[in-house]
């Protein structure tokens, strides 16, 4: 047991001395792409996933083999259905417009780190879009997610359809350079 616990101190000084010391701001953009649940329903089959964009800031603290970043994100997220009957195609998407503030602790292993960590996000705004087409048909509408009709009175109390706040937990996998350019595959 003795020799194992040597075996793992020597492998991460030796990890230390070679991994990179970077500790600082930096900016980031990206694409995204995310499927419709919630927790009633489960899993919207139906939905496809669409490619949506993702940019912020981050502050990187790294120490040793671990680090610690919190990020602040803008995130658009994008997703959609066709459905197609006599003729007739029914499209809708919807975009979903968030500040996310995740914060995750990394584990360096080199250059590579892998990450675990939570993340808040708070809905700011969005729109749904959708139009009908076919013979002597074409129409189209988008609507904005604060409209009334997002709405729903229980009881005399009036509640929003959509979650304001969402709770995640992150895992993933990045790649920081010694030139400062770093990129990361994450799932929440």
């Amino acid at each position: 047991m003795r020799h194992i616990f040597i075996l793992i101190i020597t492998m991460f000084m030796v990890l230390e001395s070679t991994a990179q010391k970077r500790s600082g701001f930096g900016i980031h953009a990206g694409i995204n792409s995310s499927g419709t649940y919630d927790l009633d329903d489960g899993y919207y089959d139906e939905t496809d996933p669409m490619a949506g964009f993702q940019a912020g800031i981050r502050y990187n603290l790294k120490f040793g083999p671990l680090g610690i970043c919190p990020e602040i994100n803008y995130i658009s997220v994008t997703s959609g259905e066709t459905e197609t009957y006599d003729g007739i195609t029914a499209t809708s998407s919807g975009t979903l417009n968030y500040i996310s503030v995740p914060i995750l602790l990394k584990f360096y292993i080199g250059g590579v780190n892998i990450q675990f960590g939570a993340q808040v996000s708070k809905l700011l705004s969005g729109t749904i879009d959708s139009s009908v087409e076919g013979p002597g048909i074409s129409t189209s509408s988008s609507t904005s997610i604060t409209n009334d009709e997002f709405y729903n009175t229980y009881s005399g109390t009036e509640y929003w359809m959509f979650e304001d706040m969402d709770i995640a937990g992150v895992v993933g996998i990045g790649l920081d350079t010694k030139m400062g350019i770093y990129a990361s595959l994450r799932s929440i």
